[in-house]
């Protein structure tokens, strides 16, 4: 009985030295990286959103500013650790080491202008590896763009390239015939396999898009595509009752609901291999009478078709207006934030909804290399969003802020 006892005591004492040497107190030497710290909260997570304050991992006391977001948010472990785990894998990397990211936009007429320069800032503010630009633009707004890049402050002109691109429709096609298309050069995207010859991959974003979450986790979703898929977009609608594709379309479209191109990763050295606009040019005579959205409604007819190259990634990818106006219908954003705000419907310059005019103004205000990530922009962010009235989109804005919120909190 006696053994039996100190037996039990002894264990106790283990366990108990194990605690204090590992959950409270993890390692703190030079070695101790963010994937080593991952691990750290994986193994001691257990219920998500209630363990207590003091017993925070590894991850959080190894990072005093992302130790102190936790301790006075109401963020849960898991939320952190999904983001360490998703987000900060190119953290694990050698920064010289890092693969470049390439991202695309075009943009015609002056109007744009502005709106394009902030999706591009946005970008640089969520990012850390080397950053490609590639600017569709007209010749006479070339200064407009060269003027930013003079502004970058050196750190930020060291990683991010930027490259301009005179609009021009590939040889092969009536430029008048597909200029105009939808929104002027719009439809220039659909010819990247031919415009960006050397370029394997890009990801192409329309100019009111903005980045509020690590432009890396995007680019990772060419990771998860498997050998067929070419193109990676989100859908359209959530809710079939407001769908356009299922309830209007008078052509074929992908899936159920359709999918929307605004945020688009493109493996344009498949889409070479497919025959990409060999495929994608005919259908706008064969459907020329149908056609409403222009460029997005012949990426639908076509993954109708061939549905295999498409990768869907889910809503809080390319949140809009259309997932709040009526009440929330997009549930990873709600459950995780919106990682890409699409201000589509000119949301960004009209007062129909706050959110995206907030978010949008702070991101153009925020100056590089004098604000700071976390009271330049998602304090700011914050602010300004709280201070809306109820309205559209305005339900829960949290959506807006959770992952500039733990971005800041880490950077």
């Amino acid at each position: 009985m006696k053994f039996r006892r100190a037996l039990a005591l002894s264990l106790i004492i283990a366990l108990l030295l194990i605690w204090i040497l590992v959950w409270k107190d993890p390692p703190q030497s030079g070695n101790y990286s963010p994937s080593t710290a991952f691990i750290d909260a994986t193994r001691n997570f257990h219920k998500p959103s209630t363990l207590p304050r003091a017993f925070v991992p590894g991850i959080l006391k190894s990072s005093p500013k992302l130790h102190n977001y936790y301790i006075n948010t109401t963020v849960s472990l898991q939320e952190v650790n999904v983001y360490i785990k998703e987000f900060h894998q190119e953290q694990r990397v050698p920064k010289n080491d890092r693969q470049k990211i390439v991202l695309c936009v075009v943009c015609c007429g002056r109007e744009r202008i502005n709106e394009t320069q902030t999706a591009l800032k946005s970008a640089i503010l969520f990012s850390s590896s080397p950053l490609q630009l590639i600017v569709f633009t007209e010749l006479q707004y070339f200064n407009a763009f060269i003027n930013m890049r003079t502004a970058w402050p050196a750190e930020t002109q060291a990683r991010v390239t930027l490259s301009l691109q005179e609009v021009h429709y590939p040889e092969f096609v009536k430029e008048n015939d597909w200029r105009n298309l939808f929104r002027e050069c719009a439809s220039l995207r659909l010819f990247l396999p031919t415009l960006l010859p050397e370029v394997e991959s890009v990801l192409y974003i329309d100019t009111d898009v903005l980045f509020v979450s690590p432009v890396e986790a995007v680019w990772h979703n060419f990771l998860m595509m498997n050998k067929t898929q070419l193109a990676a977009v989100t859908p359209e609608h959530q809710d079939s009752s407001a769908g356009w594709y299922n309830r209007f379309a008078k052509h074929p479209y992908y899936g159920k609901l359709g999918i929307n191109s605004g945020v688009m990763l493109m493996q344009l050295a498949r889409m070479r291999t497919f025959g990409w606009e060999d495929h994608i040019v005919p259908l706008r005579q064969q459907y020329k009478q149908h056609i409403r959205w222009g460029d997005q409604d012949l990426i639908n007819i076509l993954f109708h078709f061939h549905p295999e190259l498409v990768y869907v990634l889910d809503c809080s990818y390319n949140f809009r207006p259309d997932h709040c106006m009526y009440g929330s219908v997009c549930k990873p954003a709600s459950k995780t934030g919106a990682k890409l705000i699409h201000a589509s419907r000119r949301a960004a310059f009209t007062d129909k909804f706050p959110p995206f005019q907030e978010v949008y103004n702070t991101i153009a205000m925020f100056r590089l290399g004098e604000d700071t990530l976390v009271d330049g922009l998602y304090e700011r962010t914050k602010s300004r969003l709280r201070a809306l009235p109820a309205g559209r989109c305005s339900q829960d804005t949290s959506v807006y802020t959770r992952q500039m919120q733990l971005y800041s909190a880490l950077n």
